[in-house]
């Protein structure tokens, strides 16, 4: 019995077993190593999208006319509205008269439009990028 077992041992039908094993090991490696690449794949594509949108954005806010048009717009009506409020409260005596009648309306809504749509602005933008990220 005992030689039977050595003989079993030693033949081919052992050597066969050991090689499915090693087999199905390097089958597992293998999986692994796709993964690995896929998801290596996954963070270069992620990569080169956040570098696309920071050159977008660079491309946008690159030049001050497109980065400083809207406080260009804003800042002097802010400047006016400031001007007012010191001379009134401090009584510095500058005489800062206000707008006429249509263009105080247009002041106003001006700052207004700024100081709310700004922040929308900003939260569409996240949105959307969070929606393309979840897309991808």
């Amino acid at each position: 019995m005992f030689a039977l077992i050595l003989k079993l041992l030693s033949s081919s039908a052992l050597d066969k077993v050991l090689d499915y094993f090693k087999s199905k090991e390097l089958n597992e490696v293998e999986k692994d190593k796709i993964a690995a690449t896929v998801a290596a794949q996954e963070i270069q594509a992620e990569l080169e999208t956040r570098k696309l949108q920071k050159d977008i954005i660079a491309t946008e806010q690159g030049w001050w006319v497109t980065a400083w048009i809207r406080p260009m717009i804003v800042y002097p009506f802010i400047l006016h509205i400031a001007a007012i409020t010191l001379d009134s409260t401090f009584k510095l005596g500058w005489g800062i008269a206000k707008l006429p009648e249509p263009y105080e309306y247009m002041e106003q809504t001006i700052i207004l439009s700024y100081f709310l749509t700004r922040p929308f602005e900003k939260v569409s933008r996240s949105v959307i990028s969070y929606l393309r990220s979840k897309s991808n």
